[in-house]
């Protein structure tokens, strides 16, 4: 790290000892953000009209070492503008925050900083993680990062890399700020209508994932995976389809988004059923958000009944399947607990426990293979 003097106590002490030097410091008051990874890469659309802009955003401050407790300031990141390269988070200088009044204080020229930006045509919230080279908290990651950045000023890390360092970090390192797979989940799920995952997002506390920006994105992948995960189980059913282990199938929310249970199938005797999918990345133990319809529908006296298909640790072709049979007793037993309330109050969805959907099938793995264009 040498844009050092963005920070209040580390700017002090290199103006005093470049006087002592009988020399001039330096008056930056920034970091610069390489054009080549910052802007050209992440946020091209924000240079095109050769202009200079200024994006006040949240900058979130994190370490060095252990110091988890995060520091959220408004800073400014400017673009180059005509004829420029560089960007720049720029503003005024960063003090040792009065809850910890030291905390920059360590901090030395080689040290390196971890910048998360969010947004998507332009930034709108950032986090850094400061990383010291004598920190023993940072000693690992701190390594790790120094050897593949190697003498560039700024380089992209991979999400697989991110991973990576941040399993090998200690318990309650900052890092997990920027990737955190539990953090990452109750977003999700709060993004979805869950109080759950909204109160696990406000105990742990994450001001990258709680901006309207954050909460879009996860709405949106949110979608993405139900989607994905239908696709899945279509191409699924189509494969027992043609062995012969049902008679039919039709994937109702493909046509009509808002249909209450997603396929029906005939089994071989002639029996229909209805499947509602549910799909998550994560295991399967996490809560399961139902629509009120869902369940008006599955507790259908006279309908035929709807099994829950739970896919669960799910990428792109492949998940873990477990099913529980003939939701319509939890569903009619849900339904009876608001039905007293007034007609003007009625919840749009629930978050309901895995367990709560009785005796579920083993676990079988559903994969499907990319056919060879012939």
């Amino acid at each position: 790290m040498s844009d050092l003097t963005f920070f209040q106590s580390q700017y002090r002490r290199l103006q005093d000892e470049a006087r002592l030097a009988g020399e001039k410091g330096s008056k930056q008051k920034g970091i610069n953000l390489n054009a080549d990874v910052f802007a050209e890469r992440f946020f091209p659309a924000a240079r095109t009209d050769g202009q200079r802009h200024r994006f006040n955003i949240p900058v979130s401050v994190y370490g060095p070492g252990l110091s988890s407790e995060a520091q959220t300031l408004t800073r400014k990141v400017i673009t180059a503008g005509a004829g420029g390269k560089n960007w720049r988070l720029n503003g005024e200088l960063i003090p040792n925050p009065e809850f910890d009044i030291h905390r920059y204080d360590g901090l030395r020229s080689g040290d390196l900083v971890l910048i998360a930006v969010g947004g998507t045509t332009e930034p709108i919230s950032m986090s850094l993680v400061l990383l010291s080279q004598t920190d023993p908290a940072d000693a690992t990651i701190f390594a790790a990062l120094a050897n593949s950045v190697g003498n560039r000023r700024m380089s992209v890390i991979s999400e697989e890399d991110l991973n990576a360092l941040t399993a090998s970090a200690p318990l309650g390192h900052p890092i997990r700020e920027l990737v955190d797979p539990d953090l990452d989940e109750a977003l999700e799920e709060a993004a979805a209508g869950s109080s759950e995952g909204l109160q696990r997002l406000r105990r742990r506390g994450s001001p990258r994932r709680m901006t309207a920006e954050a909460f879009r994105e996860a709405r949106l992948k949110a979608e993405a995976t139900g989607i994905g995960g239908e696709q899945l189980m279509n191409d699924w059913l189509e494969q027992e389809l043609s062995a012969g282990r049902i008679r039919s199938y039709k994937w109702f929310a493909e046509d009509n988004a808002v249909n209450p249970w997603d396929f029906e199938i005939e089994d071989l005797n002639g029996a229909v059923r209805r499947i509602e999918v549910k799909t998550t990345r994560s295991g399967f133990e996490r809560p399961i958000q139902i629509s009120q319809a869902e369940l008006e529908f599955a507790a259908e006296p006279t309908a035929p009944p709807t099994d829950l298909y739970r896919l669960y640790e799910y990428s792109d072709g492949h998940a873990q399947l477990a099913i529980s049979r003939d939701i319509g007793v939890i569903a009619k037993r849900i339904l009876s607990v608001v039905q007293p309330l007034s007609p003007q109050v009625r919840p749009d969805s629930y978050t309901v426990a895995v367990n709560n959907f009785g005796d579920w099938s083993a676990a079988q793995t559903i994969k499907v293979e990319e056919s060879e264009p012939e």
